[in-house]
């Protein structure tokens, strides 16, 4: 894309240098008579003005004679812009010219009159799409209009002729100067656009700034994006200025949008432009609306999936009959649809996982809801398994309802810009902080908060700064409030490793939210300066069903113990879960199996009650634990062998071998025995297990190649795992 645009800004600059060093020359290079030099030097002098004084009633005479004459001999591309008018455009155009030839002869007109004046009619010229070789060539043909109905320039009056074409020669230019203009705009704002875009995280902060950026350039009245679904009903997500469909919108009766033109862009999957609503539109109750809006021409160009099918559409109105023509338009509209539909794409992959469909009536309630402070933050605990303890609380952002409904960030967030955005974190950090300074202060906990962080604050160093000061104002150290991003967020990565340094300098620690969900995962834990992950649920809810899910979230687990971050593993909704995380060990857990999220009164009892528990009721200390489950007992496995091939042979110190080679004396063969699986082929499995450990021992010792028993501990792993999930399949069924 960007070649293009380089190619497009040379040829516009080119074009632009040959019309100034045009408008400097006289297209007749006709010598004048020495007397007249200094008319003829100035076409706005005073002499130039005498000259005209004389000829200027002949041109008011004659000026309906020579316009007709003009617009009845244009061919090409201007005579088809011209059947796009409506006749009373066509008679007001009539009018508009007649005026404009009684100026370039009026004695009155001075130079900066006359530039600013021709600039906007190239400027004109250009939202009609006329092309700047029809401009040049409707001169020519504007010369002969003049001359066929002005004899007597030629006969009587050369003076004139000579200070006229040095003002046609001036307005020829200016004109073209006014179109390149548009053009290099255009150009110039496509580029800003296109820059811009990967900043945005937010879906509704993208729209507006799309929607709006598109208001900014001449000659555009008014945008929106919308979709089908269903061939009946067509759903307007967002619309700025003057539009046809503003709301989700289905027609009066029954009939399907066969002739509508979104429609056969949404189907033929290509952009579709209609330069007259008046001579392209069938359906009336269209024409009718855009008649009283003053919409003369629109767009429709789809926004594409990777496999290329439409899944929004960029619509654009324009009150210039014609403005969509020109070729350089479609090359404008195109790409920033082109450069708009991976954002999109990850945007609503992001909206679909998360967020829920909003209406605009919608969108405003719950604005409305958060500008009046009706947020309330509920806590959900994050434990240490091995010790028994709550590390930290994560504050949740509900909104308040008023018949006191509590609504989820589900359903709310996707009414939020940037703005909104900031408001709720700081609304919610308020709160948070002032509930952990509670529990420090009734409980004695020293606990930490974490929150999740708007990403769009990275773009606002002085909302770090604010930030601080709330945390201050509690009486709380920053090192006790984790801030949370989202790692599937569109980062710009200069921006968040230079804002996350500050946050780390006050003391703040940072966290990756989502891990796992996103298509960056490693390469931000290599390069963000981070403190801890938070690993995807999406990896945990399905383990009940797939194991191959649990190497995973081991893999994730040791990655971060190896980067020296902490781990925290969000979704554990059961007791087998739990149980199945714990036992790999190195991680915190965060779920419905240790406990809902709780108001603040209800937290202020229950992490005092949770962390005076005696015992540890998850069974997982180094040197006593206990399997409760089929689970457990493989995710033992699963570590058991890679601490085992990862210590062999160069830290077989760190191994227990009496009991990783002595199958009889292992505590989870004494497992298997009290579920009553001695036949199993569990218990078989179990043992190959062992003695493949103990053949690798015996080869280290003697100094031989282990690869190949290594590969078959892993081969026996996964045999086991298959036989787990098939006893416990049988179970539940």
């Amino acid at each position: 894309m960007n070649m293009h645009l380089r190619s497009l800004q040379r040829n516009i600059d080119r074009l632009a240098g040959e019309l100034a060093s045009q408008q400097l020359s006289t297209p007749l290079q006709i010598e004048p008579p020495s007397s007249s030099n200094k008319a003829l030097a100035d076409p706005y002098n005073t002499y130039a003005a005498d000259i005209l004084e004389s000829v200027l009633p002949l041109v008011r005479a004659r000026r309906q004679e020579i316009t007709s004459f003009f617009y009845g001999h244009l061919r090409d591309e201007r005579e088809k812009i011209l059947q796009l008018l409506t006749p009373k455009e066509s008679v007001s155009l009539t009018e508009m010219q007649m005026r404009y030839l009684e100026l370039l002869f009026s004695p009155a007109l001075s130079a900066p009159q006359h530039y600013e004046m021709a600039l906007r009619a190239g400027e004109r010229h250009d939202a009609v799409s006329l092309p700047p070789k029809e401009l040049a060539e409707s001169y020519q043909d504007y010369r002969r209009a003049i001359y066929a109905h002005l004899p007597e320039l030629r006969q009587s009056h050369q003076l004139a002729m000579q200070v006229v074409e040095q003002r046609l020669n001036n307005d020829l230019a200016w004109q073209m100067m006014g179109v390149m203009q548009a053009m290099q705009q255009r150009n110039h704002h496509l580029k800003k656009m296109s820059d811009a875009l990967h900043t945005f995280i937010n879906h509704d902060d993208l729209l507006d700034f799309v929607l709006n950026g598109l208001r900014e350039l001449p000659g555009i009245v008014g945008a929106g994006i919308a979709r089908f679904a269903t061939e009946n009903q067509l759903i307007c997500k967002k619309a700025t200025g003057l539009v046809l469909h503003r709301d989700a919108c289905t027609p009066d009766d029954s009939r399907p949008f066969r002739d509508q033109p979104l429609l056969q862009a949404w189907r033929e999957e290509r952009p579709v432009w209609i330069n007259s609503v008046t001579h392209e539109i069938k359906d009336e109750g269209i024409r009718e609306a855009a008649r009283q809006l003053g919409i003369r021409s629109y767009a429709i160009i789809p926004i594409t999936d990777i496999k290329q099918a439409p899944v929004l559409l960029l619509v654009v109105y324009s009150n210039w009959p014609g403005f969509f023509l020109a070729q350089d338009k479609h090359f404008f509209f195109e790409n920033l649809a082109r450069n708009l539909s991976p954002q999109f794409k990850h945007m609503e992959a992001s909206r679909q996982r998360h967020l829920a469909e909003l209406s605009v009536q919608q969108r405003q309630h719950y604005r409305k809801l958060l500008e009046d402070g009706k947020v309330e933050i509920v806590y959900q605990p994050i434990i240490d398994p091995l010790e028994h303890r709550v590390v930290k609380l994560e504050a949740l952002a509900r909104l308040v309802d008023e018949n006191g409904q509590k609504l989820s960030p589900h359903h709310f967030l996707g009414a939020f810009g940037s703005s909104q955005l900031l408001t709720l974190f700081e609304q919610g950090l308020k709160q948070a902080c002032e509930t952990l300074a509670a529990i420090h202060k009734t409980q004695g906990e020293m606990i930490g908060i974490s929150i999740n962080f708007p990403t769009e604050a990275f773009e606002y160093p002085q909302f770090i700064h604010r930030i601080h000061s709330i945390v201050q104002s509690h009486g709380l150290p920053p090192n006790l409030i984790t801030l949370e991003i989202l790692e599937s967020g569109k980062l710009d990565e200069n921006k968040t490793i230079e804002a996350i340094h500050a946050l780390k300098k006050i003391g703040f620690s940072i966290a990756m939210d989502d891990v796992g969900s996103g298509e960056s995962s490693l390469l931000r834990m290599k390069s963000l300066p981070l403190d801890e992950i938070k690993i995807d649920q999406g990896f945990i809810h399905p383990l009940l069903n797939n194991l191959d899910h649990l190497d995973y979230v081991d893999t994730l687990i040791r990655l971060a113990t190896n980067l020296n971050i902490s781990c925290v593993v969000e979704g554990v909704e059961n007791q087998e879960i739990n149980d199945m995380i714990g036992a790999l060990g190195f991680s915190y857990l965060q779920g419905y199996s240790i406990h809902k999220p709780m108001t603040r009164s209800e937290v202020l009892d229950w992490v005092g009650q949770f962390n005076a528990q005696k015992g540890n009721v998850y069974f997982y200390s180094v040197k006593d634990y206990q399997v409760q489950i089929l689970y457990t007992w493989y995710a033992r496995h699963l570590k058991r062998a890679r601490l085992i091939i990862e210590a062999l042979p160069n830290n077989n110190d760190l191994l227990n071998f009496d009991i990783v080679t002595h199958w009889e004396s292992c505590p989870m063969t004494h497992a298997l025995e009290t579920l009553g699986m001695k036949d199993h082929p569990l218990f078989e499995a179990h043992r190959i297990f062992h003695d493949t450990v103990t053949d690798l021992r015996t080869r280290m010792i003697e100094g031989q190649n282990t690869t190949a028993l290594k590969q078959q501990l892993n081969q026996i792993v996964q045999r086991i795992r298959q036989l787990v999930q098939e006893h416990t399949a049988n179970i539940k069924h």
